[in-house]
């Protein structure tokens, strides 16, 4: 499955989840587009889909915050993790 194939159904389910969301997302991408389409499906989505944050890392590949790969990226991965516990302290 390509990542638009994947940005679409992630964007059907904000849209149109089943069963609904409860809480904010965060969620961190590569692709201008994946983003793109998420949050015009989280503007038209219920309160906690419209306080998704959509994050893009347009230098980062797939992976990136593997440290254990060749994808690694150290900025863009610190920075997603320190976005990610943040995220964890406020919704959870």
């Amino acid at each position: 499955m390509g990542n638009f194939d994947l940005a679409v159904k992630a964007a059907m389910m904000l849209s149109h989840p089943q069963p609904p969301i409860t809480s904010s997302s965060l969620l961190h991408f590569v692709l201008e587009s994946a983003k793109e389409a998420l949050a015009l499906a989280a503007a038209k989505g219920n309160k906690a889909a419209k306080a998704s944050e959509f994050v893009l890392y347009p230098d980062a590949p797939h992976a990136f915050h593997a440290d254990y790969r060749a994808s690694f990226r150290a900025g863009p991965a610190a920075d997603g993790w320190s976005r990610a516990i943040a995220w964890l302290k406020q919704y959870v």
